[in-house]
């Protein structure tokens, strides 16, 4: 109960959508699934951080749980 008011995010190299549910289900406030690239997972880390500091946060709908950067192709 002390730690009901902690924001759970939870970070995977995999994404396998029966354990996200379950995560979601269990409580968890963000998933993100880690991408490639070093300087897109300090973008999603931000992301998260920034979204549960935000006044009166409150756990996102299911389609925003997942927290995914788009990779971005070299031309």
């Amino acid at each position: 109960e002390k730690y009901k008011s902690l924001v759970v995010i939870i970070f995977s190299t995999s994404y396998n959508p029966d354990i996200v549910q379950m995560l979601y289900q269990k409580g968890a406030h963000y998933y993100i699934q880690k991408p490639a690239k070093f300087s897109e997972l300090k973008k999603a880390i931000h992301k998260a951080l920034s979204m549960t500091l935000e006044m009166e946060f409150i756990r996102p709908s299911k389609e925003k749980f997942v927290i995914s950067m788009p990779e971005k192709t070299a031309h």
